[in-house]
């Protein structure tokens, strides 16, 4: 309901001016004195001369509300809308993303979860982190036909809240269009995309506009050096990067093998960076950027790629090209073994310049690389290369099969 009012008001042996709120759920009083009733324990509503009057809990209550007193009445009255149809879902199902562990939460989803996307009419998420935001966004998969309905915690001491939601999904061009009440620890709030908002402006640029200049500003940053892949380091950009990444993988597996893992799920306690399922199998995958980080500073200072000696020393030869493997696996795979972590697929991704899918199509055949035990798998991934003639990113097996489930008893 969400009404509010500053009013004089008695309960039980209390009076004084108090903020009255009325809820879906409830009635608050704050101020000269304190109350708090569930919505079920109010009866006997009335309204006498512009006083709201009524019985909480057994205990009188009165609010001098004037001419709000009848509205607040019939408001009260009026069965709450439940949270299901606040939600939407008895209209149609929700993908949901992260765990439901509010009671009321769980109560609205129930008979009205979606296993896939295809079959959502939209997506409920359970946000604490940036990083939970991140995977909500990447649970639309680009689509801006589904609203995202962000649950996340309120109150006093909330890290990652409202606010940052707000700025973040704003940023990428999605705007709330609702909020409700979910339980006593949590809300809601649902964001959208929507064709009245695409001339939305941010400092006079749209925000669609927004979001595409800043991946142009990404791939042209250091003159262009990696592509998209050249993100800052400690920057939220890169698990943005690291989702698209892994996402363009999967999509390459369902091409070439036949294996559709879903959407990834990011794993806070990394590593691994992220998990994918299916219905019998469940990978972990850690990603690692193959890249020349002396030539991308030398870009970033002003050297061009393109001519001169920066040209000449990015170029890529066979032994380079193995050397730089074999460096990158026996780095992650000893991290991995201080840690006693094994994970089932190592996931290399670049955008070296003068690196191409052909290049390490012809190289990586017959060539030894190194292997490590707590990396039972790795694969390189292109960005997209239209001389590779597929529409899907170009990728190699470096070793190991196709993925298979891993071992209970490995850890992972």
């Amino acid at each position: 309901m969400g009404r509010e009012a500053v009013v004089l008001a008695t309960a039980g042996e209390d009076a004084g001016e108090v903020k009255a709120i009325l809820e879906s759920g409830e009635l608050i009083l704050r101020g000269a004195f304190r109350r708090r009733w569930p919505r079920a324990a109010l009866a006997g509503v009335r309204v006498e001369d512009g006083v709201l009057a009524l019985t909480a809990a057994g205990e009188p209550v009165r609010l001098d509300l004037g001419p709000m007193a009848d509205r607040w009445a019939k408001a009260l009255a009026t069965p709450p809308t439940s949270l299901q149809a606040k939600l939407g879902l008895n209209r149609g199902k929700a993908l949901v993303v992260g765990p439901v562990a509010d009671s009321e939460l769980a109560a609205a989803l129930e008979g009205a979860t979606a296993g896939s996307l295809e079959e959502a009419a939209m997506v409920v998420a359970v946000v604490t982190t940036d990083i939970d935001l991140a995977t909500a966004q990447a649970a639309l998969e680009g689509r801006r036909d589904r609203p995202l309905w962000v649950v996340y915690p309120k109150g006093r001491g909330v890290v990652f809240g409202d606010g940052e939601i707000r700025t973040a999904l704003r940023a990428a061009g999605m705007m709330d269009t609702k909020a409700c009440a979910v339980s006593e620890r949590l809300t809601a709030t649902r964001f959208g995309f929507g064709a009245s908002k695409k001339n939305e402006t941010v400092n006079g640029r749209s925000t669609t506009d927004e979001r595409l200049m800043k991946w142009i500003d990404q791939i042209n940053r250091g003159n262009g050096y990696a592509g998209q892949f050249n993100y800052p380091a400690s920057n939220s950009d890169k698990q943005i990067v690291e989702l698209s990444t892994i996402s363009e993988w999967l999509r390459s597996m369902k091409s070439e093998f036949g294996k559709d893992f879903g959407r990834a799920e990011i794993n806070p306690n990394d590593p691994p960076d992220f998990f994918v399922s299916t219905a019998d199998i469940r990978l972990s995958v850690e990603l690692v950027q193959l890249i020349d980080q002396k030539a991308k500073k030398r870009a970033e200072k002003g050297e061009s790629q393109y001519s001169g000696q920066l040209f000449s020393d990015t170029q890529w030869s066979k032994e380079r090209f193995r050397t730089k493997l074999d460096e990158l696996i026996r780095l992650k795979g000893e991290k991995y073994q201080d840690r006693s972590v094994k994970v089932d697929v190592l996931l290399i991704y670049t955008a070296e310049p003068w690196l191409t899918s052909q290049m390490a199509q012809d190289w990586l055949s017959g060539l030894d690389i190194g292997t490590h035990p707590c990396i039972r798998s790795a694969y390189l991934l292109f960005e997209y290369d239209p001389a590779s003639g597929k529409r899907h990113w170009p990728f190699f097996r470096i070793y190991g099969s196709t993925p298979t489930p891993s071992r209970p008893e490995q850890g992972t």
